[in-house]
């Protein structure tokens, strides 16, 4: 069965063009041009974080907002994920959503399932530096990772230094 945010996120359409735009200098101002960033949301959306979660997206949100009122054009792309070793797949949000489809998106996200502590960060780090693959090169790649316990460390294959140097390599802003 899919959950509500499931299908929020399968309507929501991610603009391919946002990409090339950035890439091809295309976003300008009447002041000269932009600065632009992809960034890439990695949330933790486990029942650990149901403290957190609807501050932690009041905060999203108005970065967002601050985001589109500045002279920064943003590309961006979500990953909300929960713990994989369970069965809970995260959910991989493509890189040129548009702002106010990811607001809508991060709105509807509660904080369950999950297990016991710890998660699945690195393999939501990595789907995240998958979406970064994406981006234009003359961009700034910033990943925001927001969770409240550590990692399966091993898992998947990843390691915490085997994602610390994906990072590094991509020169990801981490």
């Amino acid at each position: 069965m899919t959950s509500p945010l499931e299908s929020l996120a399968e309507r929501v359409t991610a603009r391919p063009e946002a990409a090339a735009e950035l890439a091809e200098g295309q976003h300008r101002s009447a002041h000269g041009n932009w600065v632009s960033l992809c960034l890439i949301v990695v949330l933790d959306a486990t029942e650990s974080m149901h403290e957190f979660i609807r501050g932690v997206v009041m905060a999203l949100v108005g970065m967002l907002d601050i985001l589109d009122k500045s002279k920064i054009s943003a590309t961006l792309g979500c990953v909300i994920f929960r713990d994989e070793l369970i069965g809970e797949e995260p959910i991989v949000i493509p890189l040129g959503v548009l702002p106010e489809d990811l607001k809508d998106i991060l709105r509807s996200t509660k904080a369950e399932g999950g297990g016991d502590p710890p998660e699945s960060s690195l393999p939501a780090l990595m789907k995240a530096m998958g979406l970064l693959s994406n981006a234009p090169q003359s961009a700034s790649n910033i990943v925001l990772h927001i969770t409240d316990v550590r990692p399966h460390d091993p898992e998947g294959g990843l390691t915490s230094a085997s994602v610390r140097d994906a990072l590094m390599e991509s020169k990801a802003i981490y």
